[in-house]
């Protein structure tokens, strides 16, 4: 675990000092001129695709809720869903999302099943992101036109993989159990296959029983997201087709969730410098697009809407604590 930590920690400088070098090479000069001819008209427009798209990520939650089971309210899941997507924004590989988890323990007392509607949900936002990756270097491929052997080479490799360990996986899994038979005690090892089998069983459920709903969720989070980046473009007053701005935030968004830096810094600007800088976009805006969009406007809505319900909250507790001494 040390090591693990270690490993981290040095990833995560050097992300940090990716985004230091990056920041080094830019006109602070252009940067400050850009940012004063940022249109604030369009931050309007930002503001509500933000807040359209965490709804309908909560939403996408809540289907897999409901199938669970789950006794949360719709606002609840909203409360819970708001701050801590705002807490993952803030944790490298939004980790801080895991923190649902422990709202849901409440009312499930099982550590498996309150992971099951939290792995899902992370789920689909991995794979959405993969396939939007993958129209993304196939769309950016001219880039790469040098390495397209090697490029193949390791996506043939990784399918093979892939292959080979869905055939195998009762062997892997049976290595895996006599690993972990080797090193735990009896009866903690009984308990870690007994959770597994629950949290299997209960994902094959919720997963059947809400995934077009879910797809459907997924689906309209991203357009909205991706609509929310062309307009941080237009605010600086750039312009580069909807097309080439949906490929640059796909693949930004994918290289973000890698638990490399907080909040994916460093290596999404890099992202963003390499690919808008093909469409003429000067490094200091391509900078500034990106960390508008992952940086500030992340934690600014982010803040406001978990700020916006915690009162919410509050302000219900008092009502229901003034009716209660009213009766």
């Amino acid at each position: 675990m040390k090591n693990i930590r270690r490993i981290l920690s040095s990833l995560w400088i050097l992300g940090f000092a990716l985004f230091g070098y990056i920041v080094s090479q830019l006109d602070l000069s252009a940067i400050v001129t850009h940012v004063r001819q940022f249109r604030l008209s369009w931050l309007c427009v930002c503001a509500s695709t933000y807040l359209l798209s965490a709804i309908f990520k909560a939403a996408r939650w809540r289907v897999a809720l409901i199938a669970q089971g789950s006794p949360f309210s719709f606002f609840e899941t909203l409360a819970v869903s708001f701050k801590t997507s705002f807490l993952g924004t803030v944790t490298p590989g939004r980790l801080g999302d895991l923190s649902r988890v422990g709202y849901l323990y409440r009312s499930t007392a099982s550590v498996s099943k309150s992971l099951v509607t939290v792995f899902l949900d992370r789920l689909y936002d991995i794979a959405f992101l993969l396939l939007f990756g993958l129209l993304a270097v196939v769309y950016f491929l001219n880039l790469f036109v040098s390495h397209v052997g090697s490029f193949l080479l390791l996506l043939l490799t990784s399918a093979g993989i892939g292959i080979l360990a869905m055939y195998y996986r009762m062997q892997i899994w049976r290595l895996f159990k006599q690993m972990l038979r080797g090193t735990v005690s009896v009866p903690m090892y009984e308990a870690l296959i007994l959770q597994w089998d629950i949290f299997r069983n209960e994902v094959r459920r919720v997963f059947r029983a809400s995934m077009s709903k879910m797809i459907f969720f997924t689906l309209l989070s991203y357009i909205f997201y991706f609509v929310q980046v062309f307009a941080i473009t237009k605010g600086y007053g750039l312009e580069i087709p909807i097309a080439y701005v949906v490929m640059c935030a796909s693949l930004s968004a994918l290289v973000s969730m890698l638990p490399i830096t907080v909040g994916g810094v460093g290596t999404r600007e890099a992202v963003f410098v390499l690919l808008l800088g093909r469409a003429s976009v000067s490094s200091e805006a391509a900078v500034l697009v990106s960390f508008t969009d992952g940086v500030v406007f992340l934690i600014l809505f982010g803040a406001t809407l978990a700020l916006a319900v915690s009162m919410a909250e509050r302000l219900g507790r008092m009502l229901r604590g003034a009716n209660h001494n009213m009766t």
